[in-house]
């Protein structure tokens, strides 16, 4: 408890009067900056107009990527099948209309050359690589997390059952891109692309009526997207249903032939069937069988995605042998065929070809489609995730995929119109010796296509309407947004569509995150570290901590204003600030002791700051100062309204060093203060809704940069603590070397062990930490232990921050890192300062290390973020550091015997050996002092 007699002469509290006037000052500086007054400004804000400009190129991309994607893959297909004269049918030439163009042959009789009907098995793979490089990527991406990242363990059901679906998808999908699609000419193909949402729809409107008659009498569970079951939500995808219907009927009376209307109904059905998931309501244990098989697909999806890609590969490969092998009369030549192995004919539904060489494209052309197509496909995929992630999803998203399907379709028509377009020396793609011809017979000659067209257009718009339901998820993963990893290499637009996850959070129902958690957060900056800086280093942390004060109130401010409640997020905020050895020895006649000159350093340099940040002379009125059994503190209300409390610790009571420090602010905060306000009943909620930053006390930062930890944290509940990118500040030949080996050792070491698992050290110089995970009772109460051993002493107090983190790792918590979150640090400009430091840092890395080595055994089983891979990858590193001495000792001594040819190799040995044990000597007997200039001489 607080005594509350005084402990100096500066009792004033800030006035209200004080404090309005402050407010002004702030209401000013940030109209000025069209912070505050960003909705009713004439010009809009900086930063707004850049996530303006940055979502117009998103929407760029994605309309523009799509877009190539969907005409280089109709025209790779349609050298699979090129246009054919024939008396059967015309659905390969547009319903007739698509002829041989007689202005540009030089002959009466106008016929086709014989080139063009020999299919070039180069165009066949091309395909073939454009649908199975998704399959790919995905394989590619869950192996990795399967080899660094621990995974739920594998249900032979769910797995044969997700086989199943995707076999039929493969099949599906090679069917309609090998046999049916190159059947039709590219413009009619882009209608028959619309014609793979029957199933899902299906499975929508099932899933409506079981979720109704299973909750007549119950409670509706929350976790139903659709748990008012209404009409209007039934009808839409009823609706998408029979226009889907009387599209594919449509299509069937246009081909007009059986067998093939009959494969193009099939293959449109298994090519839907993928997309189920994604219409049917999440489950539990005890669901109706698809609803608990996605339960479990969801929970088992890494292993089960990284088979079922293989496989998909591997059966797409299947069928594309049998479709051309089977359409011969000699199966053997066809297959040798595809190899480039001699020529063979086949039969298409048009009459015979010839597949072989065909010397119309150079032989890399195709395949430079295919890579644009890839190309193309990927960032669209990527591009709609980002935008779905910033959430601009309706102008990103849902716009680009409404206009793709049309202007595709449009744009190709125009294209065999005008083929020499696309008439080139090293590839005619377009068949310039074909071209439209009467175009107002288009209607007329493709009546049924054309209604078709405009059913499955709207079915689609009707099957898809989640899409505009939400405008995305703000920072949400891969798995969040969309239900299956990545894309459809035949169906960009459409596979994206019934890909986007119609309702967020059930995601975060199977891994039991808290979606529903959106309490306020409370950022507590605590600076461990005070002891003797300068004024110009305390200045900079005070700087740092006056700008998160403003930030704080003008966020407040703009989310009272705002009518989304998503676009901004408010947190409360207050500094803590804990000074080692605080006081001076009490002098004979004093009634106690007196704050030493480091303190009042720190007070007189507090309104130099914040005139600073501010941008004019303010005076922060005098703080409150209280005696404590630590020593003291002092209480300061900031301009923003919030708090700096400065802790005040006495050597004669207390201990002191960072570690200590750190025990304090933890306990201070999450054992007496959100005890105090919620109870021992609330601690936990309370805690998790808690954030700590550690400083140093010389750290420099923006407010933005604790926000980026702040919204990484948010992310996922799994992850303890976020570090920021630290940048060495300072002058001199040290601090040069310093900023490299940062670059090397701290960036590029950090995104590393992020990517392939989870950082294994926070530093404490700018950090945010959880504070529930810090409140676990294995990290805060272990973390209090003293050191006994000579082990201990190295591992607990030579580098505390690595200790906690390791701590951290062994009770499951993900240790992330934010390379935007960037942070300023003062950095040793002296050998000896930076011979001591790395004096500390050096042993307690290693010890941390394998310490964390030696117990994989635990911690891969409590964290999924460390697999046995990553174990291994630090074992490698750990070895690596032990043998460098030596190397370096090795190659010394060879070095002399290279460059000194009468030095024997044993006195080689010995000349190296005299330097090493005398610095081994020194290290046990002589000072710290005298180790340094040895070491610098």
């Amino acid at each position: 408890m607080l005594d509350r007699r005084r402990f100096s002469q500066q009792t004033s509290r800030i006035s209200n009067s004080v404090h309005h006037t402050l407010k002004t000052n702030i209401d000013n500086k940030s109209a000025e900056g069209a912070d505050l007054q960003w909705n009713e400004s004439k010009c809009p804000p900086p930063e707004k107009i850049l996530k303006i400009a940055f979502a117009i190129s998103l929407f760029i991309i994605v309309l523009g990527s799509g877009f190539i994607a969907r005409v280089t893959f109709h025209i790779l297909m349609w050298h699979i099948s090129p246009p054919i004269m024939s008396n059967d049918s015309n659905i390969n030439r547009l319903g007739g209309l698509l002829e041989a163009n007689c202005s540009a042959c030089n002959r009466s009789d106008c016929s086709q050359s014989d080139l063009y009907f020999a299919v070039d098995e180069i165009w066949i793979w091309a395909v073939f690589l454009v649908i199975v490089a998704p399959y790919f990527l995905t394989f590619l991406s869950t192996f990795f997390r399967i080899c660094f990242k621990t995974n739920k363990r594998l249900e032979w059901k769910v797995l044969f059952a997700a086989m199943f679906i995707e076999t039929v998808h493969s099949i599906g999908v090679s069917i309609l891109a090998f046999l049916v699609l190159p059947s039709f000419d590219p413009a009619s193909a882009s209608v028959i692309y619309m014609a793979v949402a029957l199933v899902p729809a299906t499975v929508n409107v099932v899933d409506i009526v079981v979720d109704k008659r299973l909750h007549q009498n119950t409670k509706v569970s929350k976790y139903s997207p659709f748990n008012d079951a209404s009409m209007l939500s039934l009808s839409f995808p009823v609706l998408g249903i029979v226009f889907q219907i009387i599209g594919i009927i449509l299509i069937g009376l246009y081909i007009d032939r059986g067998w093939l209307s009959g494969i193009f109904v099939v293959a449109a059905l298994f090519t839907s069937v993928k997309y189920w998931e994604n219409f049917i309501t999440m489950g539990d244990e005890d669901a109706v069988f698809l609803r608990h098989l996605k339960r479990e697909l969801h929970v088992g999806r890494t292993k089960v995605t990284c088979l079922a890609n293989i496989w998909k590969i591997t059966i797409t490969f299947l069928t594309v042998i049998t479709i051309f092998t089977s359409k011969s009369d000699d199966p053997m030549a066809a297959f040798k065929s595809l190899f480039n192995n001699g020529n063979a004919t086949i039969f298409s539904f048009f009459g015979e070809e010839t597949l072989g060489d065909n010397p119309i494209c150079q032989y890399n052309v195709p395949l430079l489609i295919a890579v644009i197509t890839i190309i193309c496909d990927y960032l669209c995929y990527k591009a709609t995730k980002t935008v779905c992630a910033i959430y601009c999803q309706r102008f990103g998203f849902g716009i680009p995929m409404v206009i793709l399907p049309v202007a595709t379709t449009f744009t190709l028509v125009g294209l065999m119109h005008t083929p020499d377009i696309l008439k080139f020396e090293s590839c005619d793609l377009l068949f310039s010796d074909w071209c439209v011809k009467g175009n107002g017979n288009l209607i007329e000659n493709c009546t049924e296509l054309f209604v078709a067209f405009f059913l499955l257009y709207f079915s689609i718009l009707l099957i898809t309407k989640h899409v505009w339901k939400v405008n995305g998820y703000k920072h949400g993963e891969t798995a969040r947004i969309f239900v299956q990893p990545f894309y459809c290499g035949m169906l960009i637009d459409i596979s994206l569509l019934l890909n986007r996850r119609r309702y967020d959070k059930e995601y975060d129902i199977v891994h039991k995150k808290k979606f529903e958690n959106r309490k306020r957060k409370m950022l507590y900056a605590c600076c461990a570290t005070m002891w003797h800086e300068t004024a110009n280093e305390m200045t900079q942390l005070l700087k740092s901590i006056f700008r998160l004060d403003m930030k704080q109130f003008t966020t407040e401010m703009i989310a009272e204003s705002a009518k989304d409640d998503d676009q901004v997020e408010p947190f409360d905020f207050e500094g803590n600030v804990f000074f080692d050895d605080a006081f001076d020895p009490p002098k004979e006649g004093q009634p106690g002791p007196d704050v030493n000159g480091y303190v009042k350093t720190f007070i007189q340099v507090i309104n130099e700051a914040g005139s600073a940040v501010h941008g004019k002379r303010i005076t922060i009125p005098d703080g409150q100062m209280y005696r404590t059994p630590y020593g003291a503190r002092i209480y300061w209300d900031l301009p923003g309204g919030n708090k700096l409390v400065v802790h005040l610790k006495d050597k004669n009571k207390i201990r002191r060093k960072k570690r200590w420090s750190q025990v304090m602010y933890m306990f201070y905060i999450l054992k007496w203060t959100l005890v105090n306000q919620y109870g021992k009943a609330g601690l936990q909620e309370a805690a998790e809704n808690t954030y700590l930053l550690a400083l140093d006390g010389d750290v420099d930062f923006e407010p933005e940069a604790v926000l980026s930890l702040m919204k990484r944290m948010n992310k996922s509940p799994l992850v303890g603590a976020v570090c920021g990118r630290i940048h060495p500040i300072g002058s001199g030949p040290m601090v040069w070397y310093q900023k490299f080996e940062y670059a090397i050792s701290h960036w590029l070491q950090k995104a590393t062990e992020h990517v392939l698992g989870c950082v294994l050290c926070s530093p404490g110089c700018f950090s945010l930490f959880r504070g529930s995970a810090i409140l676990h009772p294995d990290v805060l109460d272990t973390y209090t232990t003293d050191s006994t051993e000579a082990e201990h002493f190295i591992q607990y107090d030579q580098g505390e921050d690595r200790w906690l983190c390791t701590l951290l790792l062994k009770q499951g918590w993900k240790i992330e890192y934010c390379a935007e979150s960037d942070a300023y640090t003062y950095a040793p400009e002296g050998f000896h300062e930076f011979y001591n430091q790395r004096r500390r840092w050096v042993p307690s890395t290693m010890i941390n290390v394998l310490d964390v080595i030696m117990d994989w055994k635990q911690i891969t089983n409590n964290n999924e973020n460390i697999s046995f891979l990553y174990i291994v990858y630090h074992s490698i590193l750990f070895a690596s550091v032990l043998l460098t001495p030596g190397t370096i000792f090795m190659l010394v001594f060879g070095a002399i015997i290279l460059g000194f040819e009468s030095i024997p190799p044993w006195l080689s040995l010995v000349l190296n050996l005299i330097p090493v044990g005398i610095f081994l000597i020194m290290t046990l007997y002589a000072s710290q002092q005298r180790q340094t200039l040895a070491f610098c001489k």
